[in-house]
């Protein structure tokens, strides 16, 4: 019988060199990891001159906190690498929150995070509730739900923020980057937020490399390219993030 794959992190160096590597972690909703945030984000990155790795975290689906324990641990041997300048950690929908649980939790690990249409609340009113209840269950206490709420893990002295979101996302409403951005706001840390008019949730690089499954991938591109903005001005954020002028291993 084929044993079930282990979680397990996907290193994807771009060459030899010392550069920032970028932790990417798939949205799914906490069931799986999405292909279509992975490899082609992968690409993305090492088009942009970065290290990147693959958090493939839903193999095993640990609840918090044991999901945080184990990725604390997993991580720990790859900031050792010595081809690693800095690491920071890219999450898309579910990823997102996984993201801005490492984020909160390691600050000192972490030189940047980028949340794409993120899962961050656990109000009743505005979280992704499947999302939510794979991490605590069907009834989870006011304390555990706390515990996951990423505006309420910020912290002064965090590092920088790239976010963006779309503003009719149907499956992980808006509020959730808004309410980040407030905490953010709160707390001085420095944050660069794009809230694009149009645009369903999951759409990944929203060009023809991301399509989902059913889609032509021209026309996917078409339809987007508006929100495809979002890596351009996410290359942009990463020239200038505090640091860059260094070119020791840190």
């Amino acid at each position: 019988m084929e044993q079930a794959a282990s979680n397990r992190i996907l290193p994807r160096f771009l060459d030899d060199q010392v550069r920032d590597l970028i932790l990417i972690l798939p949205g799914g909703g906490y069931e799986f990891t999405s292909p279509r945030e992975a490899e082609p984000i992968v690409r993305a990155f090492h088009a942009a001159g970065h290290h990147a790795a693959i958090f493939e975290y839903r193999h095993v689906k640990h609840p918090y906190p044991a999901l945080l324990d184990e990725a604390i641990v997993m991580i720990a041997p790859l900031r050792a690498d010595p081809r690693i300048r800095r690491l920071l950690v890219c999450g898309f929908s579910a990823g997102g929150h996984f993201a801005g649980l490492l984020w909160t939790a390691k600050p000192e690990w972490f030189a940047g995070a980028i949340l794409c249409y993120p899962v961050i609340t656990a109000d009743v009113m505005t979280r992704h509730d499947g999302s939510i209840r794979m991490l605590v269950g069907d009834h989870p206490t006011a304390a555990q739900l706390d515990a996951i709420a990423i505006e309420k893990r910020v912290t002064t002295g965090l590092s920088p923020v790239f976010l963006w979101h779309t503003q009719d996302d149907a499956s992980v409403p808006v509020e959730n980057a808004l309410v980040l951005m407030q905490a953010l706001r709160l707390h001085h840390i420095p944050f660069e937020a794009h809230i694009f008019q149009n645009g369903p949730h999951g759409l990944s690089l929203a060009n023809r490399e991301t399509p989902w499954n059913d889609a032509d991938p021209l026309r996917y591109e078409e339809d987007y390219k508006a929100v495809a903005a979002w890596f351009p001005l996410c290359r942009e954020w990463l020239r200038n993030l505090p640091g860059n002028v260094r070119s020791d291993h840190e």
